[in-house]
C-alpha cells in the first residue's frame, strides 16, 4: 500500500464536511421488464441485459436498458419462454450465457445452454449437461475467465449445491474439500473483483421451506465462509460496484414457512463486512427485478420486479454515491519502446477506500515505473500546464501535472500497479490532485530517454 504523504496532509486541512451518502433515483416509470427474469449487464454494448420472466405466463422476451429506457430486442432466434434463468455476461467469449430456467409444469427443469451476442440467441451443444434446474446463479471469474454456476431448485425438490464451469464451450464440474455452502435455490451471486473470488449470498432451502443468511467465496477449489449481516434473504437484486470495490445488495424475501416478507433496505459489502445504508429515498420493496451495475454511469440499475402485495412495478431505480469520486484525462502522452504509455484508474477516489492505478505499455526489461502526484493540472511553479518537455531533451514528452511527490512502483512486463487508501476523512471530500506516471526507457530514441502517461485530474468523492 502507498499514500502520498503531502496529499494527506494537504486534504486534512479542508474545512467543510461531507459525510457520506449515498440515494436512489428514479430513472422511468414504464416499461420494466418482467419479474424472475435472467438479467446481465453487457460492457460491449453498455446494455443492461434481461431476458424471459413471469407475470401470469413465462415470457421468452429479450429487453435492452440504454440508459434511459427500456427497449425490447428482436433477436432472430430465441431461448422457449421461461423464467428464473441463470445469466451473465462471459468477458474471454464476449457474448452472454444463459443457463436452464423454469420453462413450466412438473417437468419444467430446464438444461439448455444458450448464448447471446446481442443480435441473436443461439442454443449450445455442449458435451457436458449440468442437470436441469432453475433459480441458479452464476457470475463472471475475470481472473480465470470462467462462468462459474452454483446450486439451483431441481425435480427431487432436494435442491443442488454443485458448482460448474462454463470456458465457452463446455461446462466442468468442479469438487472441493472442506466446507461449502448448502444446497439452496434463488441465492445470488457475483465476482469481487477486490477479493478476486466469487461471492454467494443468502438463497431459499425448500426442504426447510426458509430463507439463509450466510455467506460464501469461491475460488476455483475451494468455498470460504464470510461475515453474514444483512440477514435471511433470497431474490434480491445484487452487483458489484468496482468503481468502490463493493457489492450492494438490495431488497429481496424472507420467507419462514409460510411466513414471507418483502425487504427494502440496501446493504454494501466492503470486502471485510456488511454495512445498511441509509437513503434520503427508499425503493418500495421488491424481490426479483432485473439488475446489475452500470460502470458507464457507474450505478447500479434496478428494474421491476415483484412488491410485497404480488404486484410487478413497471418502474427503473438507480442507485450511487451522491458525490461521486471522479478521475478525468488531461494533458498529453508520449510512449514507450512498446506503445502508448498506458495509465488506467481501476477504482475512483473515494475517503478511506483503496485507490487503484495501473501502468501498462512500460518497456518491458524496464523493473520500475515512477508515480508523479501533483495539487494541479494547471499550472506548476508558474509554469503553465501541460508543459513540453522538448527543452530537456524529451521532445514529443509532457509534463501534464505539478511535479510534487513521487513514489516508485514495481513493473512486471511493462505492467505495473500502485495502491493506497485514501484518508478516512470525510473533510478531504472535494478534494483534487493529479497523478501521471513516468518511466526510464533505454530504447527511446530522445536524448532523455523517458516515456509518459497522459495525466489524470481526480476529486474526492464520499463513499
Amino acid at each position: 500500500m502507498h499514500r502520498p504523504f503531502r496529499l494527506g496532509a494537504a486534504a486534512a486541512t479542508l474545512a467543510c464536511l461531507a459525510p457520506a451518502q449515498v440515494n436512489w433515483t428514479s430513472l422511468a416509470a414504464t416499461n420494466a421488464p418482467r419479474a424472475l427474469c435472467a438479467h446481465t449487464w453487457d460492457p460491449v454494448r453498455n446494455r443492461l441485459i434481461a431476458f424471459g420472466g413471469q407475470a401470469t405466463t413465462f415470457a421468452n422476451t429479450t429487453w435492452e436498458w440504454n440508459g434511459t429506457q427500456w427497449l425490447t430486442a428482436t433477436p432472430t432466434s430465441s431461448p422457449t419462454a421461461r423464467a428464473r434463468a441463470a445469466m451473465v455476461f462471459d468477458r474471454a467469449r464476449g457474448n452472454i450465457v444463459l443457463f436452464g430456467g423454469n420453462t413450466g409444469g412438473a417437468t419444467g427443469f430446464s438444461s439448455q445452454t444458450w448464448t447471446y451476442d446481442g443480435t441473436t440467441w443461439t442454443q449450445r451443444t455442449p458435451a457436458t449437461v449440468p442437470l436441469g434446474r432453475y433459480g441458479a446463479a452464476m457470475a463472471y471469474d475475470q481472473g480465470r475467465d470462467v462462468v462459474v454456476m452454483f446450486g439451483g431448485f431441481v425435480q427431487s425438490g432436494s435442491d443442488n449445491a454443485e458448482v460448474w464451469e462454463w470456458n465457452g464451450s463446455n461446462w466442468t464440474q468442479r469438487t472441493w474439500s472442506g466446507f461449502a455452502p448448502q444446497a439452496r435455490g434463488a441465492h445470488r451471486m457475483v465476482f469481487d473483483e477486490a477479493l478476486g473470488e466469487t461471492l454467494l449470498f443468502g438463497g431459499y432451502r425448500t426442504p426447510a421451506q426458509t430463507t439463509l443468511a450466510d455467506c460464501w467465496s469461491w475460488n476455483g477449489t475451494a468455498w470460504t465462509q464470510r461475515a453474514a449481516g444483512p440477514g435471511s434473504l433470497c431474490d434480491q437484486a445484487f452487483a458489484y460496484d468496482p468503481t468502490r470495490q463493493r457489492a450492494i445488495l438490495q431488497g429481496g424475501l424472507n420467507i419462514v414457512g409460510s411466513t414471507v416478507t418483502t425487504l427494502s433496505a440496501t446493504w454494501e459489502w466492503d470486502g471485510a463486512g456488511w454495512t445498511q445504508r441509509s437513503t434520503a429515498v427508499t425503493p418500495s420493496a421488491r424481490s426479483s427485478s432485473a439488475n446489475d451495475f452500470d460502470p458507464i454511469n457507474r450505478r447500479l440499475i434496478v428494474g421491476g420486479g415483484i412488491t410485497g402485495f404480488g404486484v410487478q412495478p413497471t418502474d427503473t431505480l438507480a442507485y450511487a454515491p451522491i458525490t461521486p469520486g471522479t478521475v478525468t484525462e488531461v494533458g498529453f502522452a508520449c510512449p514507450s519502446s512498446a506503445g502508448p504509455l498506458g495509465l488506467t484508474t481501476t477504482t475512483l477516489p473515494y475517503y478511506g477506500s483503496p485507490f487503484v492505478q495501473e501502468v501498462s505499455n512500460g518497456p518491458l526489461t524496464m523493473p520500475f515505473a515512477l508515480m508523479i502526484f501533483g495539487s494541479s493540472h494547471t499550472q506548476w511553479n508558474g509554469i503553465p500546464l501541460p508543459a513540453d518537455l522538448t527543452v530537456i531533451g524529451a521532445p514529443g514528452c509532457f509534463l501534464d501535472v505539478s511535479f510534487d511527490v513521487v513514489l516508485t512502483m514495481t513493473l512486471s512486463n511493462g505492467e505495473g500497479t500502485i495502491t493506497w487508501v485514501l484518508p478516512n476523512q470525510p473533510s478531504i471530500t472535494g478534494f483534487e490532485f493529479s497523478t501521471q506516471a513516468l518511466v526510464f526507457d533505454p530504447l527511446s530514441p530522445n536524448p532523455f530517454q523517458i516515456a509518459m502517461s497522459s495525466g489524470r485530474h481526480c476529486v474526492v468523492g464520499a463513499p
